[in-house]
């Protein structure tokens, strides 16, 4: 991710904390929810258009990554990762599928 969108991600997430430790909890819930949905947009319009024969492999990476991600934390941050996953949740997105015509990949022929 480049390091803009990293830094605007991180503002995001220092006003979602400073909103819940103020106590104004639907705030943060709403501040998490933008960032989340940020996020989410982001990968989204990496791995999109996909085929029905590439999604299988596209969810089966996305979990590796998530999994091999949270590994490496330790176990730190687990509250965060279920507060976090409990909010994406409930984010709508849409994949663009695209079909993909293989005739159309061929040579002409003479």
């Amino acid at each position: 991710m480049r390091d803009e969108f990293l830094l605007n991600c991180e503002k995001e997430i220092l006003e979602a904390n400073l909103f819940l430790m103020c106590g104004q909890h639907e705030e943060g819930i709403q501040a998490t929810r933008k960032v989340l949905d940020t996020i989410m947009k982001e990968i989204v319009n990496g791995i999109q258009p996909i085929t029905k024969n590439t999604q299988p492999y596209v969810i089966a990476a996305l979990r590796v990554l998530a999994n091999g991600l949270e590994k490496q934390l330790d176990g730190k941050w687990k509250t965060t990762i279920s507060v976090a996953t409990a909010i994406a949740s409930k984010i709508e997105f849409e994949i663009q599928e695209e079909e993909i015509n293989e005739t159309d990949n061929e040579e002409p022929r003479k």
